[in-house]
């Protein structure tokens, strides 16, 4: 349980990070940026450089997923390999935490890849809106921003109350376990005396 919390709190993050994305010169930041460190029970980092595999196996999913972000990154492939290649690490990182969820938890996984492409979604209807010349144009793609973002809005209300659910299984465990330490107190600790006294060795078969 512990490892799914992780797992889908790590690509929360990817999603959250919103003010440092790798299209850094565009209006609008890229969502899929990740934190600079692992998170306990999460899958490693990815190698500093993609093999040629690696590489193309990140795009098929970038481009299945997040249209915008893959037509985003080939936009700048050619005149900054440096982003272009930051943008493949990140988005495989991305790729290989919901591969671990989806061992995990099918449900999570699902939810989470959905909002990864929701949020895909909402950066290219906030493109549209900007390039759009007239108000009947920005009413139609204001009207399909709100139903992005009410789908959005509930993926990540249902993902909190299932962090709030397991919070509450793993305190309701720690309870049990404080109240059976407190009720075998005297075993416990005639336990530790043996074991610092060597008596415990003693009395073993």
């Amino acid at each position: 349980m512990k490892k799914i919390f992780s797992i889908i709190l790590l690509i929360s993050v990817s999603l959250c990070l919103s003010q440092t994305g790798i299209f850094a010169g565009e209006e609008e930041p890229s969502p899929y940026d990740i934190a600079q460190a692992p998170l306990p029970g999460g899958p490693p980092f990815p190698p500093p450089v993609l093999s040629d595999k690696q590489k193309s196996e990140v795009l098929s999913f970038i481009q299945k997923n997040m249209p915008s972000t893959y037509q985003s990154l080939m936009e700048i492939k050619g005149a900054d390999p440096g982003r272009y290649n930051h943008g493949l690490l990140e988005n495989y990182r991305i790729m290989m935490d919901l591969k671990a969820l989806a061992k995990a938890d099918s449900e999570a996984y699902k939810d989470s890849l959905r909002a990864i492409q929701l949020e895909d979604e909402s950066m290219k209807l906030s493109k549209q809106y900007r390039k759009a010349s007239d108000d009947q144009e920005k009413g139609q793609i204001t009207k399909k921003l709100k139903t992005v973002l009410s789908e959005l809005f509930d993926l990540r209300e249902k993902e909190r109350a299932r962090r709030i659910k397991q919070l509450e299984q793993e305190l309701a465990r720690l309870k049990e376990s404080l109240n059976n330490r407190k009720k075998n107190k005297d075993t416990i600790v005639q336990q530790r005396i043996d074991e610092i006294t060597g008596k415990k060795e003693n009395l073993e078969w």
